[in-house]
C-alpha cells in the first residue's frame, strides 16, 4: 500500500497561464514568462504584446536567443562552490565556471555570456 501512497504525490501538469483553462501549454513568452497555449498565444498574448517574443517550449533549450535575458554570473559553479559560472557548454548542457573548462569541458563547444 505504500507504492499508492506516493502516487498521490506526483506531478501535476502545468496549464496555460494565461486563459487558466487548463489549455496544454506550447509556448513560452521569453518577455514575461508566461507559459501559454495555442489558443492564447495567438488570441490573447501577441494581441496585447506584439514585439514580446514567444518561441515553442521544445525548443526553449535551442534556441540562441533566448540566452538574451540570461546571466551566467548570477550562477554559482556546481562544481566549484565559490566560481561564477561564465560560459554554458553545449555539449554537456550546463553553465560552467572558467576551472572547469581546463578540468572537463577541454574541446567543447561554449556559449559565452557577450
Amino acid at each position: 500500500m505504500a507504492f499508492s501512497k506516493s502516487l498521490t504525490k506526483g506531478q501535476i501538469p502545468v496549464g496555460c497561464q494565461l486563459c487558466e483553462g487548463g489549455q496544454k501549454i506550447e509556448w513560452k513568452c521569453t518577455d514575461c514568462s508566461l507559459l501559454i497555449c495555442d489558443r492564447c498565444k495567438v488570441g490573447v498574448h501577441l494581441r496585447i504584446a506584439k514585439d514580446h517574443r514567444i518561441v515553442n517550449i521544445r525548443e526553449i533549450g535551442e534556441v540562441e536567443d533566448s540566452w538574451d535575458s540570461f546571466v551566467f554570473s548570477e550562477l554559482k559553479c556546481k562544481d566549484h562552490h565559490n566560481q561564477p559560472c561564465s560560459l554554458y557548454c553545449r555539449t554537456c548542457n550546463k553553465v560552467i565556471c572558467l576551472k572547469c573548462i581546463a578540468k572537463s569541458h577541454n574541446g567543447h563547444t561554449f556559449v559565452d555570456e557577450e
